[in-house]
């Protein structure tokens, strides 16, 4: 079961050691995209001065949304199905803070990016989502919300973050090893074990593909 943040309270502080998430050959992850839009002309923006992350705010959707659009189209571009990995909606991005961390990265004047995790069962920090616009995937956009909640994480004395990964998707598995996640050993701590079981009780631990 999963519980928003705000009502964590009391658990022992600890540095938190991020971890990936999957077995055997499996890794971690999340994330955005479409294909139809994935013919839009990309460019890399100029590195921004400053990148500021905060809350999701009602301002926000419609460039969030675009955002998920074309980074799922990302994923869908290197073999992730549509059907594996939906595209949210503009009304399920509305709906994510009910049980989430939502947190968008600004570069300057232009949301780039944005995050979703959540506290689930024994007390890991799951990370549902991690999208950077392909106009600065080529900046530390995403690093930027990953210490945001990493830091959230922390002040909630979680000690893990899990996050499942697309093993065909270069925005999926291979940046979050760039990020220092790993594949979940034999000999996980406890908490990580019972939060497998827990998930794998619920239905299938992975999808096809992760």
């Amino acid at each position: 079961m999963t519980q928003p943040l705000r009502e964590i309270k009391g658990r022992e502080s600890a540095n938190a050691r991020p971890l990936g998430f999957g077995g055997e050959a499996r890794w971690f992850t999340v994330s955005t995209g479409l294909a139809l839009w994935f013919t839009r002309a990309m460019h890399e923006a100029p590195a921004p001065s400053k990148i500021r992350v905060v809350g999701l705010q009602d301002i926000h959707l419609d460039p969030v949304l675009e955002i998920e659009q074309l980074c799922k189209a990302q994923h869908h571009h290197h073999g992730v199905t549509e059907a594996a990995l939906p595209v949210r909606s503009l009304r399920d991005i509305a709906q994510l803070p009910r049980k989430h961390n939502v947190r968008v990265a600004e570069a300057d004047e232009h949301i780039a990016g944005y995050g979703a995790w959540r506290d689930e069962e024994p007390g890991v920090g799951y990370i549902e989502e991690l999208a950077v616009h392909p106009d600065y995937q080529e900046h530390p956009v995403g690093s930027a919300i990953l210490d945001k909640i990493r830091e959230e994480a922390r002040a909630a004395g979680i000690k893990y973050l899990a996050v499942r990964a697309w093993s065909s998707s270069p925005t999926s598995k291979d940046y979050f090893l760039t990020q220092h996640f790993l594949p979940v050993p034999a000999d996980a701590p406890d908490e990580v074990k019972t939060w497998k079981e827990l998930q794998s009780a619920a239905g299938p631990l992975l999808a096809d593909g992760q």
